[in-house]
């Protein structure tokens, strides 16, 4: 996977849903921390939720020690575990579904979730 762009979309809950969040090489946070590599602005993600680890054709997900638990293809994580396109993978009450980025994508539907989730701040407080 790591030759070709590779993306989780938020698939839950519906506030969310249809988030793409682009996963680069290497090892990534996944948190609600505003400084999280992955950003996710959901109360039940932990500042440090989890890493996406992504080394040659290997995606990785492992739990940081989250409040509310990361779970792989419905089972919660104890360690780490490789995750594959189509997998779907829960960061406290958020899904996602790990997959290829379709070029065909518009470029509005690949927006980082950093940026969706500040816009979604910015609106609240008007």
């Amino acid at each position: 996977m790591d030759t070709e762009p590779l993306s989780m979309t938020i698939v839950g809950p519906p506030a969310l849903s249809g988030t793409v969040l682009r996963v680069g090489p290497g090892r990534q946070v996944l948190g609600c921390d505003g400084c999280a590599d992955l950003h996710i602005d959901d109360h039940r993600v932990s500042a440090r939720h989890a890493t996406i680890d992504r080394f040659g054709d290997r995606v990785v997900v492992e739990d940081l020690g989250s409040s509310h638990g990361t779970w792989v293809r419905g089972e919660r994580l104890r360690g780490a575990r490789e995750v594959h396109d189509g997998d779907i993978v829960r960061f406290g009450r958020v899904e996602v579904r790990m997959e290829q980025i379709d070029a065909a994508l518009p470029p509005d539907r690949r927006a980082s979730a950093t940026s969706t989730c500040r816009l979604r701040r910015r609106r609240e407080r008007q």
